[in-house]
């Protein structure tokens, strides 16, 4: 079993499998590829791959050779569903994992999905860290995300470096599935405030205030949030509240639509299904879902 008394891992010794090279699991891997950690990588898509390719990373045809090659490895894909494929479907890398190796979940899924695959991998030695991921590719692509971890100390402790070298704020907050209520908890918060800026904006505009100086001051006063700034540079930048038609069920609305779901079963099965968070996550996600582009 899992020896939650191994040291730190070490940058220079350490292999680190990565799955999941989206626009977030890209960009983590890419900074810690800068950082001097040794990688291996798998994705099915070339695209996803090409700009690691020439690189220091090692680059595999296959998800159960990097899992075969990895000390810890980490998954970040898009769901539940996928994070269950990689571990345990036809292909899955479950099986091709060593003993003592850790399985780090940086997706945001729901809390029972990380403790029911931390079951199943538990009887082969390996141990698992929920860490979902917050702040963003671009802050992704500096080392500093937040992330909120749950697990054993010990295992933890154990991939800290890792862990670090990713976030400015890395912090254990309770057994396996501990990370991703906060995340989910965090998620909420993030839709709640991007509602409120973009009706803000509407309801200014109406109003006849010009945007640009509306946005100036709200961004540097008691108003100002993170969804509040990206809500100005996606408008700024692309003429519309989120990029466009083909990224918007993929990007910000359709990712917050899912995790709000999750968030609200675990309302419901706390028994919270109809207080005020239960109300302002599901006006929060209608709102945002309104601004859809044409």
């Amino acid at each position: 079993m899992q020896n939650v008394a191994s040291p730190p891992i070490a940058r220079d010794t350490a292999h680190i499998g990565y799955i999941g090279l989206g626009d977030m699991g890209g960009s983590i891997a890419g900074h810690l590829i800068e950082e001097g950690w040794k990688l291996y990588l798998y994705a099915r898509q070339e695209s996803a791959l090409a700009p690691f390719r020439g690189g220091s990373a090692t680059i595999l045809d296959e998800a159960r050779d990097v899992a075969a090659a990895a000390d810890i490895l980490c998954i970040c894909v898009s769901d539940d569903a996928q994070v269950e494929n990689v571990l345990f479907g036809d292909h899955g890398i479950a099986t091709a994992l060593r003993e003592d190796a850790v399985v780090i979940i940086q997706s945001t899924i729901a809390p029972e999905s990380c403790r029911r695959f931390a079951g199943h991998l538990a009887p082969r030695g390996i141990a698992t860290v929920d860490a979902p991921v917050s702040g963003g590719a671009e802050r992704a692509r500096r080392g500093a995300l937040t992330i909120a971890c749950g697990g054993d100390p010990g295992v933890i402790a154990r991939c800290m470096p890792l862990l670090e070298a990713q976030a400015t704020l890395v912090l254990r907050v309770g057994d396996i599935g501990s990370g991703q209520l906060l995340k989910l908890i965090n998620n909420s918060v993030y839709a709640a405030n991007l509602a409120v800026a973009l009706e803000a904006t509407r309801t200014g505009q109406a109003m006849g205030l010009n945007i640009d100086e509306m946005w100036d001051v709200l961004r540097a006063g008691s108003a100002g949030s993170m969804a509040l700034d990206t809500h100005a540079h996606n408008i700024r930048k692309y003429g519309r509240m989120f990029p466009g038609p083909s990224s918007y069920a993929n990007g910000t609305a359709g990712i917050l639509a899912k995790d709000i779901g999750l968030f609200r079963s675990e309302l419901d099965k706390a028994g919270l299904g109809r207080t005020a968070i239960d109300h302002i996550a599901r006006d929060s996600i209608e709102t945002i879902l309104s601004f859809a582009p044409e």
